[in-house]
């Protein structure tokens, strides 16, 4: 798995990395996830 923040890579790895951003999304990054998806009704 590689995670891209702004179309660069900061991480790759296996099952660990989807565990990681499962817990901690992006925000280790300096990206905040919304709350509730936008646009959606």
């Amino acid at each position: 798995m590689h995670v891209l923040v702004d179309g660069k890579f900061v991480l790759s790895g296996g099952p660990e990395v989807a565990a990681r951003l499962e817990k901690t999304g992006y925000a280790e990054w300096g990206k905040e996830e919304a709350a509730e998806p936008q646009g959606v009704a």
